[in-house]
């Protein structure tokens, strides 16, 4: 039996993957970590950060502007230190729990290193986080997947979506469950990974 586990945008390309395994395989779970449910409509968004709400209404309307503001991001971040605090501060100033873990030298460099991904490809960014803010709900809701469970593990401050909203989805969703991890957002896998790997063995296990 396999497990399929992404986590954040890969949440939707694990989905994906499982889609393509369970036609020739044994898929046993899939695991989506710290990510939000599908949600079809902008509305949706209301209680999310306003620099989300933003992104996503770029995505769906006019994403070259969008794919203009990573490019010149990119360009703040690698002028210097400075720009690297302005960008890193920026792109998590919604989430408190996570702006304090930015006092830690430890989870600054690992907010510096993942930024520094992002930012080999901007255009990437653009192109899976319109995958992400997408519906992909009805994959989860596939024959295909009924009989395995789906996990969402979500860090319970995560700013992005409520877990009200994600307990909501899974609640339609009878093969759907929520997993979350108190007092943590969007770093969560980095603040728990060894709970994260737990909750993996136990989906393998039953």
């Amino acid at each position: 039996p396999i497990v399929v586990a992404g986590h954040r945008e890969g949440g939707i390309f694990a989905a994906q993957l499982a889609e393509v395994l369970s036609k020739d395989f044994s898929v046993k779970a899939t695991c989506l970590i710290s990510t939000g449910a599908p949600e079809p409509d902008i509305a949706g968004f209301d209680m999310a950060p306003d620099t989300f709400r933003r992104s996503m209404l770029a995505t769906r309307t006019m994403p070259s502007a969008l794919r203009l503001g990573y490019r010149a991001a990119r360009k703040v971040f690698l002028a210097g230190q400075a720009g690297e605090k302005q960008i890193i501060s920026y792109s998590l100033k919604d989430s408190p729990v996570d702006q304090a873990l930015l006092q830690d030298p430890k989870y600054w460099e690992i907010a510096r290193e993942n930024m520094l991904y992002c930012f080999e490809n901007t255009d990437q960014i653009v192109d899976d986080f319109t995958l992400w803010t997408s519906n992909w709900g009805q994959k989860a809701e596939t024959p295909d997947h009924a009989a395995a469970p789906w996990v969402f593990v979500q860090g319970q401050s995560h700013d992005f979506l409520r877990p009200d909203r994600v307990q909501s989805f899974c609640q339609e969703n009878p093969s759907c469950r929520l997993h979350l991890i108190p007092d943590t957002s969007q770093l969560m896998i980095y603040q728990d990974p060894a709970g994260v790997v737990q909750i993996i063995v136990d989906l393998f296990r039953g």
